[in-house]
């Protein structure tokens, strides 16, 4: 029987884009793609009360097959879910109100937060902010239903087309996986994103171009402008900071500040002038010392000339199953914007190191993670299989000696002495592609801690505040293949009036904003609406339109 040392390079890619499949549509959840083939007395009820269903020759047909397929059930449960939280209209039985619930009329507070499936209970995501992409309806409903997103054939379709491009130029090694399988490294997801953009950010300075790079910003979910922090002085994140190790949720004041994340498709450094790539061949990645790559960075990229010269441009990716960009205005407003939320957080985590290192840090602490606590010595090991250009920063940790950031090594200086000793694990390392490691098992002066990661990023996150640029753009990809895109220009203006409205509907202090209710858009929009046939906005535009019809029909027989 053939065993594989290493999956096949096929299965390591599926497995890639099953993950980020997972993390699109929250499909770890147990009841998430659920093919229920019985149905409960409670899905027959809500059957029951469809408006659709309420002839009882069509109800009796539809319960007595007794299947429906996965789809089908996933929607029955969200409009039961809905309708206990909404209600029903009096005026049209069986259909959905539209007004937020009196009782809870927070969708961030009430819904978001009461999440069971998703990691993302006390935090947004900068797709979450884009809440009239399609219909903010849909979107008010989506999220008191408490359901995972469902994972159709164009979401799954997308996931391998983002996947594909990311290992363009990310390959996955397979001396590291080989090691993780051997010693069964735990998963730390926000270690394994942090180091996976700190290597990305680096690539980009070496080889003009990063995809999946993370970023994310604080929104104040007290001011009506859903305002985001920025410039504020190093003294307020340290309070800021602090105030989050100490005090509860309930009496701590930084609670207000919501964490919004995202993740940026592409970044591009190239020349203004010829738009090429730049490309920075001295800074060789695989024997690159992070702590060198940074210092010659620096001295590089804070020249005016550098500044006149290189740009950095942001830019999302969008796949599609056809080859034509969207028709929905909406939505391709929605995907600018997206892209400005973007370029706006860099340029907030651009703005200096030191505060920057704290951002990061309360991120961490959001999470619930402490940043002071160890890594496990296998991840950290781990971490130096797949990124040789941590190894000469993990020898400064070893012997105790200065990264040269101050924030950092302060911190590092006045921490009591923690115990972080790798001995143990000397003997596990016997493949080649892990002897060179043998010498860092023993015991080490400083441990690997996230906080390290948060002041290697905030460097790199400012190297790159000088050389952001206006220009942006949209890449459409159908099978693989870049079809079309949209550049424009960041507008600053549009951004703040687009968060002052979402932040609104996030924090209950504005009601639900439908789609307009005419007969383009109840064809192009309601048509493919889980909640169609139980919403009470078509159903009134539906009236009003046929109405509208029936007057002018009045008119025009008058005038002739």
């Amino acid at each position: 029987m053939l065993k594989w040392r290493v999956k096949p390079r096929w299965i390591r890619r599926n497995l890639h884009c099953n993950k980020r499949v997972n993390e699109m549509t929250s499909l770890e959840h147990p009841k998430a793609n659920q093919d229920l083939t019985d149905l409960t007395l409670d899905e027959q009820k809500t059957i029951k009360e469809l408006s659709f269903f309420k002839d009882k020759q069509l109800q009796q047909v539809v319960l007595s097959t007794k299947k429906l397929n996965s789809k089908d059930n996933y929607i029955l449960g969200k409009i039961g879910v809905v309708r206990e939280i909404f209600g029903e209209s009096t005026t049209h039985p069986g259909y959905l109100s539209y007004k937020l619930p009196d009782t809870k009329p927070n969708p961030y507070r009430d819904g978001l937060s009461k999440c069971t499936f998703s990691e993302r209970q006390n935090r947004l995501s900068v797709t979450s902010l884009l809440t009239k992409s399609w219909c903010e309806l849909r979107t008010a409903y989506d999220i008191y239903s408490q359901k995972p997103r469902f994972a159709t054939s164009r979401i799954i379709s997308g996931a391998k087309q983002h996947s594909t491009l990311e290992s363009t130029i990310y390959k996955i090694d397979d001396d590291w996986l080989e090691f993780n399988q051997r010693l069964n490294v735990p998963t730390f997801k926000l270690l394994e994103g942090w180091s996976d953009t700190l290597h990305r950010l680096m690539t980009l300075f070496i080889n003009g171009e990063a995809r999946e790079v993370l970023c994310h910003g604080y929104m104040d979910s007290s001011d009506d402008n859903g305002t985001f922090l920025s410039g504020e002085k190093i003294e307020y994140w340290q309070r800021m900071f602090d105030s989050g190790r100490t005090e509860s949720p309930d009496t701590d004041p930084a609670s207000k500040f919501v964490l919004v994340s995202g993740i940026i498709d592409h970044l591009v450094l190239r020349s203004k002038r010829s738009e090429n790539l730049i490309v920075n061949q001295k800074y060789l990645e695989g024997t690159a010392d992070v702590m060198k790559v940074i210092e010659g960075l620096q001295a590089k990229v804070s020249t005016p000339q550098a500044q006149n010269d290189w740009e950095i441009v942001v830019g999302d990716v969008k796949t599609r199953n056809v080859y034509q960009v969207p028709t929905q205005s909406s939505v391709v407003k929605a995907s600018k914007l997206q892209v400005m939320y973007y370029r706006f957080f860099l340029d907030i985590l651009g703005q200096a190191a030191d505060t920057t290192y704290y951002s990061l840090l309360i991120n961490a602490q959001k999470r619930g993670l402490d940043v002071d606590a160890p890594i496990n010595p296998l991840n950290a090991l781990s971490l130096m299989v797949r990124h040789p250009f941590l190894i000469p920063d993990m020898n400064r940790l070893k012997h105790g000696v200065s990264i040269n950031f101050e924030p950092f090594d302060i911190c590092n200086e006045a921490d009591n002495k923690v115990f972080y000793d790798l001995t143990p694990y000397k003997e596990l390392l016997t493949s080649d592609n892990s002897e060179h490691l043998r010498e860092f098992c023993k015991k080490w002066e400083k441990p690997l801690t996230l906080r390290y990661f948060a002041a290697r990023l905030s460097q790199f996150y400012n190297l790159m505040g000088g050389l952001l640029s206006d220009k942006l753009m949209i890449e459409y990809y159908c099978f693989g293949k870049n079809f079309h895109n949209i550049d424009f220009t960041y507008s600053h203006d549009n951004l703040c009036q687009h968060h002052a409205s979402s932040s609104k509907f996030w924090f209950g202090k504005r009601p639900i904003e439908p789609i307009k209710p005419n007969l383009k858009n109840l064809v192009t929009y309601c048509k493919y609406c889980d909640y169609s046939s139980v919403c009470l906005w078509k159903r009134e535009a539906e009236e009003a339109c046929g109405q509208l019809g029936k007057d002018l029909q009045n008119v025009i027989s008058e005038i002739y």
